[in-house]
């Protein structure tokens, strides 16, 4: 086979996100009948040619200052010793200008842990999967982790599905969180320092701080139902996290970019 092939395999699978099966019969169609054998046999021949530049782009990802990271389910039918059934995680390492995946077999903290070069400083964006937390680098401060809104969404949202007498208290939620994000938006369209970035900045940290007191007076109610305070003693438990994206411009509010990242695989 020549080498447009094998890079029309490339494009469609890693690209295109095209299954193999897929693209094959779409070109018996053509006229041409190539054997899955084949095509499986031939990128077993060129997977080693690719390892150095998944090392390189590593190395590169791990000199980020700012990443997000994710992972989702990925079945695996292999048998592995210790290891009861066959799913896997497929991680993903979103840096400045690379994206580095990882299939492991756990989802434990060893595999974000061994992504990261020792002694890097790091702001990490991800949700609130306690692997991350239980990294060491994030217990002696050299990995910041700033927490996804989109995640703290999804618990007023099942608070309003669940208890319909709770939709309204959770409802005045989404909205304060819908206008966080409008704030947010409007000072990263300016440059730091002009007077609408810090009409736009002011106009954020309030709604932040109004939040934050929201909170802590609803907490302080005896009244207030478990699944909201369950909700609130969350959001206060990763406030720190939620809020760097307010002095850093660089992190946004939620790893919506990791979470699309892992849509092709």
């Amino acid at each position: 086979l020549g080498t447009s092939v094998w890079i029309d395999v490339l494009l469609a699978k890693y690209f295109n996100h095209q299954p193999t099966e897929r693209l094959l019969a779409s070109w018996e169609l053509l006229g041409l009948d190539l054997a899955p054998s084949t095509v499986n046999a031939g990128l077993e021949r060129l997977q080693p040619m690719f390892t150095p530049i998944y090392e390189a782009l590593q190395e590169r990802n791990r000199l980020s200052a700012y990443q997000q990271a994710d992972e989702t389910r990925w079945l695996v039918f292999v048998e592995k010793e210790g290891k009861q059934g066959h799913r896997w995680w497929l991680w993903v390492f979103n840096g400045q200008d690379t994206v580095v995946y990882v299939l492991d077999p756990y989802r434990s903290h060893d595999v974000p842990e061994g992504h990261f070069t020792a002694g890097v400083s790091v702001v990490l964006m991800v949700d609130r999967l306690a692997s991350y937390k239980a990294m060491a680098p994030v217990k002696e401060g050299l990995i910041l982790l700033a927490f996804c809104w989109a995640h703290v969404r999804r618990d007023f949202i099942a608070v309003a599905k669940g208890y319909p007498e709770l939709k309204e208290w959770a409802i005045a939620w989404l909205k304060r969180i819908r206008e966080a994000y409008r704030c947010n938006r409007d000072p990263v369209q300016h440059e730091d320092d002009t007077p609408a970035f810090v009409a736009a900045d002011v106009q954020l940290r309030e709604a932040m701080e109004a939040m934050q007191t929201t909170a802590v007076e609803q907490l302080a109610d005896p009244k207030l139902r478990l699944p909201c305070r369950k909700v609130l003693v969350s959001l206060q438990g990763h406030w720190t996290g939620l809020t760097r994206f307010v002095d850093d411009a660089r992190i946004p509010m939620d790893n919506n970019a990791s979470e699309r990242s892992l849509r092709g695989a």
